[in-house]
């Protein structure tokens, strides 16, 4: 998880609306540790230079901050500076930031659209967290797998243990002050997954400033134990290829294992919603169904993984970059842990198909609070005149994407695969796979290969993930693929609970929600001033009903027993 999360409020309002010399974009991002950034995006919509000054309220009773600014004219309208603040709060709870603005022109017009907001802060006592993950230990049947509902114990310095829940890899609502802490697997959670630790307990020796925890490792690994005879099917990983919109068409791909590798006693079934007017061809998948938007059909039984390709048609209207997502669900009865069996696919629309060309398994927008698995995959084939005896693809990888964690998922023909970590080029070598013509044979002058690769911590908003490859056929001169880009941004509308399991649907919403995951005791909504508009206990059947809301955008706060939760909200009549 990287540590900087998104305040349920965070809008971002379009220049077009105002007409003002200088606007004040108030981007505020609710960072998991303890400091919030605060990121001021000031800009110049007049033909001069202006400065003045920034007055920032934290609202809880410390000193205003005065923070200068200075925006310049080299030509063109429209000139930003950025301007990046942190916080620290002592205790946790909600805060209301107000943010003004004062030229020192008279003449100038400042408009600060959203300048006063309602946060939600980490005490200084709980602000701490910790990523690990933990790996089962490989088999000749089973890749090793990374669970993503461990329970850890952590022991701080008086010797009191407390145990928590993490999501993925993110440990959170550790207390800095009383590091150091040793870290082990819980053993309630051990036994009621037929595991054992099979490494050592590992250690936080302290914290950041901001929070994250200083860790001698972030890897756990377990076996299973000799006592696990239930299989364990799983949602792996997924992909969205070549959804081309002069073409229409497009392919998905999902992949599933069985973490156990115990048999399976009976078929799998797999549900996938899917964006709207996406017409699958369910040719060759085993007792398909569609109703609506959503498509169900089975797989048979395996040990280790297995998956499909779903040949996909859809409008060709559709803007290339557009963004589109299905949500993948399987279910098997008897299934050791059902933790693990939804997952989402994301891609983007393309306007045109290059056979040499790269793509990547999500839209250009990467949810900043979660470390993004990112699967690129690089296609080619060879329009000369005569088979090609050797294709290399180099790759040079983002310095934003953690090298290490490099794997390739499969390939069309057997390929080496050398990676340089000082230069972070790594290079696929097909080596004598003597490639057809296009013109000789149109299937067999194509190839490709998949790979998988993790974001780096700790990513800050804005920060941005571009890959191009490098394919050679023989002694040719390289051809240059599209070139993939990715922005960890946020996006204003979608559900964005923190701090728990809970969700809710649906949102846009018109009449209800309806809250899913824990018990919601107390849900509070406020309007995008900060103005509470609308307050519930008592719910029933974990229902709330938003009829009475005007359109637009909400923060919604809700309590359950484990703790207070923020989301957006938009009502949309």
């Amino acid at each position: 998880m990287k540590n900087v999360f998104l305040s349920a409020v965070s809008i971002l309002i379009s220049l077009s609306a105002f007409c003002q010399d200088i606007v004040v974009e108030v981007m505020n991002f609710d960072s998991l540790g303890c400091q919030k950034i605060l990121i001021l995006q000031v800009i110049n919509n007049s033909s001069s230079t202006d400065s003045g000054t920034l007055s920032i309220d934290w609202g809880d009773g410390s000193a205003i901050e005065q923070q200068v600014y200075s925006v310049t004219q080299t030509g063109t309208n429209n000139s930003v500076q950025y301007i990046n603040k942190t916080h620290s709060y002592a205790l946790g709870g909600n805060y209301t930031i107000d943010v003004q603005a004062v030229s020192n022109f008279p003449s100038v017009t400042i408009s600060v659209p959203n300048g006063n907001q309602v946060i939600s802060a980490y005490g200084s006592n709980s602000c701490g967290y910790a990523n690990f993950g933990v790996l089962i230990n490989g088999s000749s049947t089973c890749s090793p797998n990374i669970f993503n509902n461990v329970q850890l114990d952590f022991t701080d310095n008086a010797n009191s243990t407390t145990t928590v829940s993490g999501f993925w890899s993110t440990f959170s609502g550790l207390n800095p002050n009383n590091a150091p802490y040793t870290v082990s697997i819980n053993d309630a959670w051990l036994l009621a997954n037929n595991l054992t630790q099979t490494s050592a307990d590992l250690a936080i020796t302290g914290f950041l400033q901001d929070g994250q925890a200083i860790t001698s490792s972030q890897l756990f690994t377990v076996a299973w134990t000799a006592a696990n005879t239930i299989a364990d099917p799983s949602f792996n990983y997924g992909s969205a290829w070549n959804f081309v919109a002069p073409l229409q068409t497009g392919t998905l791909t999902t992949s599933f294992n069985n973490l156990t590798c115990v048999p399976m006693n009976s078929n799998l079934t797999v549900t996938i919603t899917m964006p709207a007017l996406f017409i699958p061809n369910t040719t060759g998948l085993l007792n398909p169904t569609v109703s609506g938007n959503v498509l169900t059909f089975e797989v048979l039984p395996f040990i280790g993984y297995d998956g499909v390709s779903i040949p996909f048609t859809f409008p060709g209207t559709l803007t290339a970059g557009t963004g589109f997502c299905f949500d993948v669900e399987i279910d098997y009865t008897g299934d050791f842990n059902i933790l693990n069996n939804e997952g989402q696919i994301c891609g983007v629309v393309l306007n045109s198909y290059d056979p040499n060309m790269k793509s990547v398994n999500f839209a250009q927008r990467l949810d900043p609070d979660t470390k993004e698995k990112l699967v690129y995959k690089v296609q080619f084939q060879n329009d000369g005149n005569y088979s090609a005896v050797n294709v290399k693809i180099t790759d040079l990888i983002d310095a934003n994407l953690n090298l290490s964690t490099l794997r390739v998922l499969e390939s069309s023909h057997p390929q080496a695969t050398k990676v340089n970590t000082t230069s972070r080029q790594v290079d696929f070598m097909f080596n004598n796979v003597m490639l057809e013509s296009s013109a000789t044979d149109l299937a067999g002058s194509q190839g490709y290969v998949v790979y998988e690769i993790e974001e780096n911590t700790n990513l800050s908003v804005g920060s941005t993930i571009e890959n191009t490859a490098n394919i050679y056929f023989d002694f040719n001169p390289p051809i240059t693929t599209n070139t993939t880009l990715n922005i960890n941004e946020y996006l204003l509308g979608i559900d964005d609970l923190t701090k728990s399991t809970l969700q809710f649907y649906p949102n846009p919403a018109k009449e209800n929600i309806t809250f899913k995951g824990e018990v919601v005791e107390e849900v509070s909504v406020y309007d995008l001033s900060g103005k509470i508009v609308l307050s519930v206990d008592n719910l029933v059947n974990n229902t709330l009903s938003v009829s009475n809301l005007n359109n637009g955008f909400y923060m919604v706060i809700v309590k359950t027993i484990t703790g207070n939760s923020t989301a957006k909200m938009s009502i949309q009549h």
